[in-house]
């Protein structure tokens, strides 16, 4: 099954990292379910994240990212099919 992956980068507005500790095992949990995988780096003020899965799965998770209020200035820098994953 071909796997889309996805890089973005972003601002975290406002976010503390007792938030982040807070939901990232939900997010985890969740994307588990939608065979959602990838790698998340948070510096205190931005975000890196690799997310690949499904094709359908990540650009539903990726239409709420582009709307949750905790990114500002989300650039997509890579958006491929793959028939592997990585994480």
């Amino acid at each position: 099954m071909p796997i889309k992956t996805v890089l973005y980068v972003s601002k975290a507005h406002a976010h503390k990292l007792s938030q982040l500790r807070t939901l990232l095992p939900l997010a985890k949990h969740k994307n588990a379910r939608l065979l959602i995988t990838g790698i998340l780096v948070f510096d205190g003020r931005h975000f890196l994240h690799v997310l690949e899965g499904p094709s359908k799965n990540i650009d539903a998770l990726m239409a709420r990212i582009l709307m949750d209020r905790r990114h500002r200035s989300i650039r997509i820098l890579l958006e491929q099919r793959d028939q592997e994953r990585y994480y």
